[in-house]
């Protein structure tokens, strides 16, 4: 059985932080989670990183991804929530589809 180690947010921030502490945890794998990893650069690891390009509140994309679990049956040992966002300001300067997408990502992702 494979070891893993699960990060969401991992292309950047705090999640990519996660990834490189994680690393000397004797993984077989990371899985990185993000939305874009174009910006994250080289990462030097001895884990291999696979990197899962994904939209957390994209229904279909959290259904591929379970049931690449379900196929792939790993051994979990860390999952590191650290995908989210914010935007400040009072609810009328922030876009109706801005908070949703907080409350999706920040809350229900989880």
């Amino acid at each position: 059985m494979k070891n893993i180690i699960i990060v969401t947010g991992a292309s950047s921030g705090i999640g990519l932080e996660f990834v490189k502490q994680l690393d000397v945890f004797g993984a077989d794998e990371i899985w990185g989670i993000g939305l874009g990893w174009d910006n994250a650069g080289e990462i030097a690891l001895a884990t291999p990183l696979v990197k899962m390009e994904m939209d957390l509140t994209n229904e279909s994309q959290m259904e591929s991804f379970k049931q690449r679990l379900e196929e792939e049956n790993p051994h979990v040992m860390w999952l590191v929530n650290s995908a989210g966002f914010a935007r400040f300001g009072s609810h009328e300067e922030i876009p109706l589809d801005v908070s949703v997408n907080m409350i999706e990502l920040n809350v229900v992702a989880l």
